[in-house]
Formats: C-alpha cells, structure tokens, sequence
C-alpha cells in the first residue's frame, strides 16, 4: 500500500508525500498511516502525522508543554487497544486515535513517577 523513500512516502496509487525530515517510523492502521519524522534538520515537536492511503495529511500531532524547549517524538507504537503510543525526549507520553489524531490519554514521567491525566485535545488539521 506504501513504501518509505528517505523523506517521502511513496503509495501504489503513485501520489507521493513528501516531508522535510527523513521519516523514522511508520505504523499502518485500516485506514491511516502515521508517521513519525527524525527530528533533524528541521527541528519540532511535533513530528508525527496521520496520512489517508491517497496520500493527504489529515492531522499532525497536537502541541504539548514541554519541560525542555526542544522535545520531539522519538518512539511510535501500536497498542494492543488499536490505538497508537509516542513518546518524546522529556518522557511525555501520549495515546493518540489514529483516525483523528485525538489525544485519549497522557503521561509524564517525572523521576520515577508518573501523572496520568485524560484530556480532550485540540485537532491540528492540515
């Protein structure tokens, strides 16, 4: 349904999306694709996406606080749930509906302890 060609996600309908950082991950659902992009050259946080198999963006990852200015994404997991897991340098983690890229719940990590808080998320649409 799809290949990763360094910074493009290539489809078998030939549309072609193209990113300015090399994509890191890739985890498939029925319906999207969701990407999660190296954070270099071009740094942010939010470097994850949902993709329609047609190849159109349907949503980037919300912006979250940071404990450090700089803090992208650097692990992309399925869950078990159907859900899709990242988690970020600063040990934030977030649960995100693949279809919409809603948060269902998040997570920080501060020194051993976590605080765990469910949350209603702004959509980014693209």
């Amino acid at each position: 349904m799809y290949r990763i060609e360094g910074n493009a996600v290539v489809f078998t309908n030939g549309r072609r999306k193209q990113f300015d950082n090399a994509i890191a991950d890739a985890v498939d659902f029925d319906e999207v694709l969701v990407v999660r992009l190296m954070p270099e050259p071009f740094r942010t946080n939010e470097n994850v996406y949902g993709l329609d198999y047609k190849g159109n963006v349907l949503w980037q990852i919300p912006e979250r606080p940071q404990i450090q200015g700089l803090s992208p994404y650097v692990g992309l997991w399925r869950k078990d749930t159907g859900y899709i897991e990242a988690f970020n340098w600063n040990g934030y983690t977030i649960v995100l509906d693949p279809k919409m890229g809603s948060i269902m719940t998040e997570q920080m990590s501060t020194g051993g302890h976590y605080s765990s808080r469910r949350t209603a998320s702004r959509r980014t649409w693209l």
